[in-house]
């Protein structure tokens, strides 16, 4: 991918400013994009080299097409489009850099079948941009009526299948959190991960004393703010400046000195995890029921009691949190 700064993504309202028109070069100035998912296997024909591979073969037999740039987004969804990569493609097109873009099939472009196909219907044809879905043997300069009625159904398709995708996962981890396995991507402040089970928490002497404290203060009548202030004064490191210091994360956002704050002081308070239990899902964002995040109403947490050890009792986790709104 070029290095591009990502555009936010509501400058998609300025491709109503002007209309660049159908092209009349006779050498297209293409593109090529690839995407490849987690959920892809990422081997064979699938990979983000094979696909650019392909794609370049295929430029090459073409005399009209001419290469002039390579995007590619790495282990990204296809069920929206605000990806770094594909969003600095749009850039490129709405400077005129670029008229031709070459994907390898639909479903490397996209697989929500709206925002496919008003990029294919609308943005596309006003910005007088060719595309080419070579396995799909669609291209926009020279298709049928047939052939773009084929590729609207394969358009849902891709949507059907991620969707069903999406159910899937959900359902898998569902089951796993229900056999009290801990999946987030890092342990919680006060746990570490098992060396020899990634799924299991077991404490951390070091921050689970903290952790405690926290509770203590709390029930001494602390504010959050207060809690906050003071382990900022007696130099205790946060969570997200202790990940950044074990290299778990680059501190691309300001972990390197990021803070204690009353926000992280009440996500340890209110976390049931310290109880010793976990909590089957507190949101839900599952693309097949829409992909936009609900919050799950505490009363209606499903818990997994007895996943792992307790750092907090239950009588003290009650106490703390009976003062909160839910």
């Amino acid at each position: 991918m070029i290095s591009l700064a990502r555009p936010n993504r509501n400058n998609r309202d300025l491709l109503d400013i002007k209309s660049l028109g159908t092209t009349s070069l006779s050498t297209y100035q293409t593109a090529i994009y690839a995407r490849l998912s987690i959920e892809d296997n990422g081997c064979g024909s699938d990979s983000i080299e094979s696909q650019i591979e392909l794609l370049k073969k295929y430029i090459e037999e073409k005399e009209d097409l001419a290469l002039k740039l390579i995007f590619f987004d790495n282990g990204m969804t296809g069920t929206n489009f605000d990806r770094p990569g594909f969003m600095a493609m749009v850039e490129e097109m709405k400077k005129g850099n670029i008229n031709c873009i070459a994907v390898k099939d639909l479903s490397r472009f996209g697989r929500n079948y709206v925002e496919a196909g008003y990029y294919l219907e609308r943005i596309f044809p006003f910005l007088g941009v060719r595309f080419i879905s070579v396995n799909d043997n669609y291209d926009s300069i020279s298709v049928t009526s047939n052939e773009e009625l084929a590729l609207s159904l394969k358009n849902v398709c891709h949507h059907i299948y991620a969707k069903d995708i999406s159910r899937k996962i959900c359902t898998v981890f569902d089951a796993k959190k229900k056999q009290g396995l801990y999946l987030g991507r890092f342990a919680p402040y006060g746990y570490k991960k098992c060396e020899n089970n990634k799924y299991k928490l077991e404490i951390e002497q070091e921050t689970a004393v903290v952790v405690q404290n926290i509770f203590k203060l709390r029930l001494n009548g602390m504010s959050a703010f207060g809690i906050a202030r003071f382990l900022n004064t007696q130099g205790i490191p946060s969570q997200s400046k202790r990940l950044f210091e074990k290299g778990m994360i680059k501190g691309t956002k300001g972990e390197a000195t990021s803070n204690w704050s009353s926000g992280s002081v009440l996500g340890i308070l209110k976390n049931p995890v310290y109880c010793g239990c976990i909590v089957e899902r507190k949101s839900d964002s599952a693309y097949y029921k829409g992909g936009q995040k609900a919050e799950i109403p505490r009363s209606e947490w499903r818990y997994i009691e007895h996943t792992h050890e307790a750092i907090i009792d239950k009588k003290t986790f009650d106490q703390v949190n009976k003062g909160f709104v839910q």
